[in-house]
């Protein structure tokens, strides 16, 4: 994201339902996957925009932080309380040496970048064997939208995709399942409406909330921890992807 964009995402704030929730719900199934994963490895937030992926990574152990932006490290830095080292740098070719982390988080990274292989590939490298990939990316070319435009995506991700994506780096999945199932016909139907009434007007899909709706909407979103603890979803706007380096 260019940097227009990086200073509207940290204005949404940490708490904004969406981002909020969808992290999450990313952290529960990580949870119940590995209950009892160490707390005193090293913890990479590739793509670490304002820093708001620390909090929930803190109890992991030793945070680290790269970003391509630097007005984004410089909001990382103002926003974030958990003394995170900071680079700037690709996720395609990532500075630190084979082996580095016990866990790799990339949360609607791969989405951005020319050759998500490549970086797949190296969250790979830089995992210590036992080492965890946490991540989220968009589902579905068919919700392609305004949103996709204006923050720069290149693809929309099945989970069959990123299946294959993760297996040819060397990754064995864990889990793979879609998120906001709840929101999926909705956002269908607001991109549709949108493209038809834009009058060649790009907009994002972020809405400004009261804190009421906010802390509403969380819920709703946190609320599918409970469906995801038994299934997988069917559908949904975003996928969630925890995978092993064995």
């Amino acid at each position: 994201m260019f940097e227009a964009e990086q200073r509207q995402y940290a204005e949404l704030g940490g708490d904004y339902f969406w981002l909020a929730g969808k992290r999450g719900l990313a952290w529960s199934v990580f949870r119940q996957i590995n209950p009892d994963a160490a707390a005193n490895g090293k913890v990479l937030d590739i793509g670490c925009g304002p820093g708001y992926a620390f909090a929930e990574a803190a109890g992991w152990g030793e945070l680290y932080g790269l970003d391509p932006s630097r007005e984004a490290l410089l909001l990382c830095r103002q926003n974030s309380r958990q003394g995170a080292r900071l680079v700037n740098g690709s996720a395609e070719r990532l500075p630190y040496k084979d082996g580095s982390f016990s866990v790799v988080i990339a949360f609607e990274i791969f989405e951005h970048l020319e050759n998500d292989a490549a970086a797949i590939g190296e969250c790979f490298r830089i995992l210590q064997p036992g080492g965890w990939l946490i991540f989220t990316v968009p589902a579905f070319q068919w919700l392609w939208g305004d949103h996709d435009d204006l923050y720069f995506h290149k693809r929309r991700y099945t989970t069959g995709q990123m299946r294959r994506r993760l297996r040819e780096a060397g990754f064995r999945v864990k889990r793979l399942t879609y998120c906001h199932a709840l929101f999926t016909l909705p956002l269908w139907l607001t991109r549709r409406v949108k493209r038809w009434t834009a009058n060649g007007t790009k907009r994002d899909d972020f809405v400004r909330l009261s804190p009421r709706m906010n802390r509403f909407l969380t819920g709703v979103v946190l609320s599918e921890s409970i469906l995801l603890k038994q299934w997988d979803m069917p559908c949904g706007t975003s996928i969630i992807g925890i995978a092993c380096k064995s």
